[in-house]
């Protein structure tokens, strides 16, 4: 039986990722000069979010093993980050904050490329 495990690479962007939506989160709900006009952008590009979010998920599922399962996952998964992204970069004072987390997120990835070990599959005989 084949067991997959995760890499610590793999753990320590899960939390960067969720620290960004946190850190953003926390200005969204810390600001109280929202006016009406923007509630109801933040709502409809949380609806957006949540499609694209979607589409995305179902597609990256689709590709795993078992397709039905990552179908179904990818959907509910999908539509949750895609529905907070779009809902915290809505307001104009996360935008530095959303840039900055994703320089960190791909310097991140970069270097976890860079210092992985290769497997006899990978390297020249």
């Amino acid at each position: 039986m084949h067991r997959s495990y995760f890499t610590i690479a793999e753990i320590m962007l899960v939390i960067a990722v969720t620290a960004i939506f946190l850190s953003a989160g926390r200005v969204v709900v810390q600001d109280r000069s929202l006016t009406a006009d923007i509630r109801l952008l933040m709502i409809l590009r949380a609806a957006s979010g949540a499609i694209i979010g979607a589409i995305i998920g179902v597609g990256i599922g689709l590709s795993r093993r078992r397709r039905i399962a990552g179908a179904i996952w990818g959907f509910f998964g999908g539509s949750l980050i895609g529905g907070l992204a779009a809902t915290i970069v809505s307001l104009p004072q996360n935008i530095p904050l959303a840039l900055i987390g994703a320089a960190v997120l791909l310097l991140g990835g970069v270097a976890v490329r860079v210092f992985s070990r290769s497997t006899r599959e990978d390297s020249d005989p």
